[in-house]
């Protein structure tokens, strides 16, 4: 019995340390990525951005005008579809204070 016991105990022991072991791991990684993030910002920062500085304020203002035509195009176009969604649900239903055509069923004994 004292055997089994014991390996209990080690088994415990070594998950324990297992588990420990991996969370101070991540714990590491995590710290790592970010100090070699912030190492990295000027050039990471440069190295994306070096396309946007090189268009000039025309080039800039026809995207902009495109993306807002795309914006609102967009917009339109989902508020078209929330309208005629509203208006399918609007036409179906019944008016307010009537019942519809299968009021008997729906009211069973009480009709």
């Amino acid at each position: 019995m004292k055997l089994n016991f014991n390996f209990k105990i080690s088994q415990a022991l070594f998950w324990l340390h297992l588990a420990l072991g991996v969370l101070a791991g991540l714990v590491v990684l995590v710290l790592s990525a970010t100090g070699a993030v912030l190492v990295l910002q000027r050039p990471i920062t440069s190295l994306v951005d070096r396309d946007v500085r090189r268009l000039s304020s025309s080039e800039q203002a026809r995207l902009a005008s495109a993306g807002a035509v795309v914006l609102a195009w967009t917009g339109l176009a989902l508020t078209w579809r929330r309208f005629r969604a509203w208006a399918g649900r609007r036409a179906t239903a019944p008016a307010a204070g009537t019942l519809g055509p299968d009021a008997p069923e729906a009211l069973g004994d009480n009709a």
